[in-house]
C-alpha cells in the first residue's frame, strides 16, 4: 500500500515510469492507489497529469487490455473539487476518461460542476453557455435556482462581463442570411435577421437576470426580461423571483440612503410610485404566464412592503397567500416572518408582532430566542 503523497508523490510520469520498469502496464490496483493517494483531490494540477497518463495508458493498443476504471463516486468527488478550483481542464479530462470507458451519459451533478468551473475561469463564458444549453435541451435537466445563483454571483462583480454574456446569448439566436460568412454582425443591426429561440434557454437569461437583480438594476432587469419575448423563451418561477428581487434591492437601498441623508425632494414620492407600479406589473405578468409565488419572491415582496411602511398589507398578504390558486408556498420561510415582525417592532406595533408570531407558528416556525430578544429590545 502506498503511503501519503508527501513521501511518495505519484504523477502521470510515475505511472509511465512504472510501465517501462515492469515492461508493460501497471495493474489497476496500483493505479487506483495512485489516485486515492491524492485525497482529498485538491491538487488539480497534479490530477490533470494523472488523468492524462491514465488516458494514454488505456489508449495503448496491446493484445491484453487492463481496465483502469474508477468508481463513479470518486470521479464525482474529483469533479466537485475541480469546480471549486475553477479547473475546467481537469473536468474535461474526466469527461474524456468517462467517454473512453463508456460510463454512459454524464450526470446532472457533473454538468453543474463543469458549468461552475467554466464560470470561475472567467474567460470561457461562451463555452459555459453551450454546456448549459446541452444540459437543459439535450439531456433534459432543469438548472435549479442554486446553480443559477452560483453563476450569477461569479459574473456580477463586473458589469461589463454581464453585458458580454447577454451579447453571447443574443448571438446564439442569430443566423446570417449568407451561411458562408463566418463573422457575426453587431446584434443591434440585425434584429430582422434573428431566428428566435435557437440555442437559447430560459436558464441562460435567468443567469443574467439574477446578476443584474443582485445589483438592484431594475431598468437592466426589465430590458433582459424583454429578451424572453424576442427569443421566444418562457419565463419560469425563478424569473419573476429575480425581477421582484431587483425592485426590492433598489427600493430598500434608496430608502436607506434617503433616510440617512434626510433630503427627500419632490421627485421622491413619484419615484416610489413608479417602483410600486413595476411590482404590480411583475405580479400581473406572473399570473398571465401561470407562474407561482415562490419563497424568494414572497420574501422580496414582503421586503418591499415593509420598506414603504405597508406592514399591515404584508401581514394580510401572508395570511391569504396559501389560498391563492397560483401559490406553491405551503411553508413560507422563517426569514420572511422575522422580517415582518422586525418591521412591526420598528414602528412599535406589538399587536402586529404577536400576529406575525402566531402566523409563523401556523407555518411550523418558532422564533429563536435571540430573534425574540432583539424584537423585544426594539419594542421598548
Amino acid at each position: 500500500m502506498f503511503v501519503h503523497q508527501f513521501f511518495f508523490p505519484f504523477t502521470s510520469l510515475n505511472i509511465e515510469c512504472i510501465s517501462l520498469y515492469i515492461g508493460g502496464k501497471p495493474s489497476p490496483r496500483v493505479v487506483l492507489h495512485v489516485i486515492h493517494n491524492e485525497f482529498p483531490f485538491d491538487n488539480v494540477r497534479l490530477l490533470e497529469k494523472i488523468f492524462q497518463g491514465l488516458i494514454r495508458l488505456q489508449q495503448t493498443k496491446e493484445s491484453w487490455q487492463l481496465d483502469y476504471r474508477l468508481d463513479i463516486g470518486t470521479l464525482q468527488h474529483i469533479s466537485i473539487m475541480a469546480a471549486r478550483r475553477g479547473s475546467s481542464n481537469l473536468i474535461f479530462l474526466i469527461w474524456d476518461y468517462m467517454e473512453l470507458f463508456d460510463y454512459g451519459p454524464v450526470s446532472e451533478a457533473m454538468y453543474e460542476d463543469t458549468i461552475v468551473a467554466l464560470v470561475e475561469s472567467r474567460w470561457q463564458d461562451s463555452l459555459f453557455l453551450q454546456v448549459l444549453y446541452e444540459m437543459e435541451k439535450k439531456r433534459g435537466f432543469v438548472p435549479q435556482r442554486p446553480l443559477i445563483r452560483s453563476i450569477s454571483r461569479s459574473i456580477r462583480p463586473i458589469i461589463g462581463r454581464i453585458q458580454n454574456i447577454l451579447r453571447f446569448i443574443q448571438k446564439r439566436a442569430i443566423h446570417k442570411k449568407d451561411p458562408w460568412k463566418k463573422e457575426y454582425p453587431v446584434v443591434q443591426d440585425v434584429e430582422e435577421e434573428m431566428t428566435p429561440g435557437e440555442g437559447v434557454t430560459t436558464a441562460m437569461l435567468n443567469c443574467v437576470l439574477s446578476a443584474y437583480a443582485e445589483w438592484g438594476l431594475v431598468d437592466k432587469v426589465l430590458d433582459v426580461f424583454d429578451e424572453f419575448n424576442k427569443l421566444e423563451c418562457y419565463p419560469n418561477d425563478d424569473t419573476f423571483a429575480f425581477l421582484m428581487e431587483a425592485v426590492a434591492i433598489n427600493i430598500t437601498t434608496a430608502i436607506e440612503t434617503k433616510t440617512n441623508a434626510e433630503n427627500k425632494d419632490d421627485t421622491w414620492t413619484p419615484w416610489i410610485s413608479s417602483q410600486l407600479d413595476s411590482v404590480e406589473v411583475i405580479i400581473h405578468t406572473m399570473y398571465q404566464m401561470k407562474c407561482s409565488w415562490t419563497h424568494p419572491m414572497v420574501y422580496n415582496y414582503i421586503r418591499i412592503l415593509c420598506a414603504i411602511g405597508e406592514s399591515n398589507k404584508a401581514l394580510i398578504f401572508l395570511e391569504d397567500i396559501n389560498t391563492q390558486e397560483t401559490s406553491t408556498c405551503t411553508n413560507i420561510s422563517l426569514d420572511t416572518f422575522t422580517l415582518l415582525a422586525t418591521s412591526f417592532a420598528l414602528h412599535d406595533n406589538r399587536h402586529g408582532v404577536n400576529m406575525t408570531k402566531e402566523l409563523s407558528q401556523r407555518h411550523g416556525h418558532s422564533f429563536p430566542s435571540y430573534t425574540s430578544e432583539r424584537i423585544e429590545r426594539l419594542l421598548k
